[in-house]
């Protein structure tokens, strides 16, 4: 068991003359309305410092807390390997089924929990996150001039992406205007919408024969893109390339280009029980994934991912939204969504933190925030797939 939990949170203008069960049963419906009115008669759930009754009308700024009972946490593998610890910056490769923060159910089998049971003086901070599912390198700040370095250059990541994501609708858009009167005619709009096309080669051959307007074949990369941007900005190339997160993704079968990009944008879908998850959806935040199809065996394709943008589940969602969720993905369907079926009357719906998908953080590039040298680090993969056994050989 573990020692509990003090959720706290202020009323805000909006939930203002609302009764106290109907802010917690409409606000967390991952509980029933009956389940929030035991706890209320039960004392756990406090206003200004002491319990109140479910008919109590709240008002704007009190203080709520949800005292939660100790509860028995799931078994998750709590080992880690630390591959870099200075006074600055620690690096350490997880296993998949350990959860980087608290959420879900999860409180002391979490990966800050142990770290801070490690460094109990200067916990070090996670600049990043990775899903409960996914295995692989985590990058956590040891002091503030790292915490504000690191998270810089994450901003600065994000803000390469919006870079790229605008260069590849202009290049989108002048494929179209140029193209000859005849072959444009030709062209299906959601067909002209997802072309990427190398300067130097021949546009008709590159048309991508996937008809996903997000997904891209890559005839001209994003490292292009940043090269030719420097020169207008000032700043060297290797500067925007330097933070590189990249992934090792096992999907089924696949047609997908041997190199490709998504632009598939990200946002909040409404679910059961949690309210929302995220997922694929046209009015969603911009996102940026590059892909290498590393091997093709049967009913295996093994990828290389590269995000220039941190959204939530961003590869999970990317890779689903174009038609090839990850093996194993319990959420994610093809076309970026949620499954909104359990698998049997008796289970519960998937949620995010639930595992079985196969992914891996691999390979993880920044700048120290002390001596501004590049870093690199790189997680040797577990055996996913016994194929060529692909994943020992790369992560040897």
């Amino acid at each position: 068991m573990n020692q509990g939990w003090d959720y706290c949170e202020q009323v805000t203008r909006r939930d203002d003359g609302r009764s106290l069960l109907d802010y917690y049963s409409q606000r967390y419906p991952h509980s029933s309305r009956e389940d929030w009115q035991t706890r209320i008669d039960q004392g756990q759930i406090w206003v200004n410092g002491q319990p109140e009754t479910a008919s109590f009308l709240l008002r704007l700024g009190q203080q709520l807390t949800y005292h939660r009972p100790p509860w028995q946490e799931p078994a998750v593998p709590l080992e880690f390997d630390v591959l870099h610890d200075d006074p600055d910056v620690l690096v350490v490769a997880k296993p998949a089924g350990l959860p980087v923060l608290p959420g879900g159910g999860f409180l002391q089998h979490t990966l800050l929990a142990q770290l801070q049971q490690r460094y109990p003086q200067d916990t070090p901070t996670p600049v990043h996150r990775l899903g409960r599912g996914t295995s692989g390198l985590v990058l956590l700040a040891r002091s503030p001039l790292a915490k504000s370095s690191l998270s810089q250059q994450m901003r600065d990541h994000t803000q390469q992406a919006s870079l790229l994501l605008h260069s590849l609708f202009n290049l989108r858009k002048d494929f179209c205007s140029e193209h000859d009167s005849e072959t444009r005619s030709e062209l299906r709009s959601s067909q002209c919408s997802q072309i990427c096309v190398h300067p130097d080669s021949n546009p008709s051959s590159n048309l991508s024969s996937h008809r996903d307007p997000h997904l891209h074949s890559r005839w001209y990369s994003a490292d292009d893109f940043l090269e030719n941007m420097s020169n207008d900005r000032g700043v060297p190339a290797a500067e925007h390339r330097l933070l590189r997160k990249t992934y090792l993704a096992l999907i089924g079968a696949s047609d997908l280009p041997d190199h490709f990009t998504i632009t598939q944008p990200i946002g909040k879908l409404p679910y059961p029980t949690l309210g929302y998850v995220y997922g694929a959806t046209p009015d969603g935040r911009p996102a940026y994934s590059e892909g290498r199809v590393l091997w093709r065996e049967g009913d295996r394709t093994l990828l290389e991912i590269t995000i220039l943008t941190g959204r939530p589940h961003q590869i999970r969602i990317h890779l689903a939204s174009v038609g090839y969720p990850l093996l194993g993905d319990p959420l994610y369907a093809a076309g970026g969504v949620p499954h909104l079926a359990a698998v049997s009357p008796a289970a519960k719906l998937p949620v995010p933190g639930d595992c079985g998908y196969w992914l891996h953080a691999h390979q993880l590039t920044f700048r120290h925030p002390a001596t501004g040298e590049p870093m690199h680090f790189t997680s040797p993969a577990p055996v996913f797939t016994s194929a060529r056994e692909a994943w020992q050989f790369l992560g040897s």
